[in-house]
């Protein structure tokens, strides 16, 4: 296998991510007052200027609001500012993991037939890059999922359409938060042969059957998940 070069991430990066991941996850909820610089820094091992420039960036995103004399604290979402409310509202918003699902089914299936027309031979290989990713025992969980809702993305990338792009691009961490949620009930395998099936299709330049292989895929998870929800209420 030809060795690649590896993508340097910068602190600062690193620190917004998981910054989002709380948010997109809820471990910081809307309303909720999130822990000072201080304590944010020490428990990242990073400087507060760190932490400071990232909370500056949520911020700007809407995401977080600085009450003078009280601390930070995670917006509450609201529609009041039309299109400016977008990114905050998918990321703050209620929706749960059914409703982010059937968003999905709604959206990604076409995305998924767009690659097979657009993808060129660089987006192929970055698909399968994720896709080995997922197989690599040696990587933790956290990174083997990171590259189950890589591939997503990745598939945004290669329809070649701006708009698509910037829905993904808006959407990534809650894909990741919902990828993360689904796979920690459902495993690994599934998305393995799923992503497979689409990858194929992609090289095949088979828009249908790149649809179709989507269609399945996340109306699975929807039926996995369907059952586990009765699984638990039975319980």
């Amino acid at each position: 296998m030809a060795l690649k070069v590896v993508e340097k991430q910068s602190v600062g990066d690193v620190v917004f991510d998981q910054m989002m991941h709380a948010l997109s996850t809820k471990e910081w909820s809307p309303g909720m007052k999130i822990p000072g610089e201080n304590e944010l820094a020490k428990s990242m091992g990073v400087s507060r200027v760190t932490v400071r420039g990232a909370l500056q960036k949520l911020a700007a995103l809407g995401l977080v609001e600085s009450r003078q004399g009280e601390g930070t604290f995670v917006s509450e979402p609201s529609g009041a500012q039309g299109m400016n409310a977008v990114f905050p509202t998918m990321i703050l918003g209620q929706a749960g993991t059914m409703d982010m699902l059937e968003f999905r089914e709604a959206f990604e299936c076409g995305s998924a037939a767009l690659a097979a027309r657009h993808a060129d031979e660089g987006d192929i290989a970055r698909l399968q890059d994720t896709i080995n990713g997922m197989q690599r025992e040696e990587l933790t969980i956290e990174q083997r999922r990171r590259c189950d809702a890589d591939f997503h993305v990745r598939l945004g990338e290669a329809t070649k359409n701006p708009m698509i792009l910037k829905v993904y691009d808006i959407l990534k961490y809650v894909f990741y938060a919902t990828i993360e949620e689904v796979t920690k009930t459902m495993g690994l395998d599934k998305g393995i042969y799923y992503h497979s099936r689409i990858l194929d299709a992609i090289k095949a330049r088979d828009e249908k059957a790149a649809y179709q292989a989507m269609h399945e895929h996340i109306q699975d998870n929807v039926e996995f998940m369907k059952s586990s929800e009765t699984s638990e209420e039975n319980h």
